[in-house]
């Protein structure tokens, strides 16, 4: 599915994303799409993993639980 965004980029580099789009006859998105996920594929090779991912529901708890977790004094004797 996919999902629109909004950011802020520098000019010059909206300028360079215009002529590249031109250049190779792909929409605006395709060419930040395919830049965003070849960076984030590089990022995953070099062994960092995406920490999102990989702890995605891990730990299941209530709102109620997470509240008293926080609030806890750790260092309680």
């Amino acid at each position: 599915m996919r999902q629109k965004i909004g950011t802020v980029l520098e000019k010059s580099l909206i300028k360079r994303l215009h002529l590249e789009a031109a250049r190779e006859g792909k929409p605006i998105s395709r060419i930040i799409e395919e830049a965003l996920k070849a960076y984030l594929d590089r990022r995953k090779i070099r062994g960092n993993p995406d920490i999102v991912d990989a702890t995605w529901g891990t730990i299941q708890i209530s709102p109620k639980e997470l509240k008293e977790v926080l609030e806890s004094d750790l260092f309680e004797t």
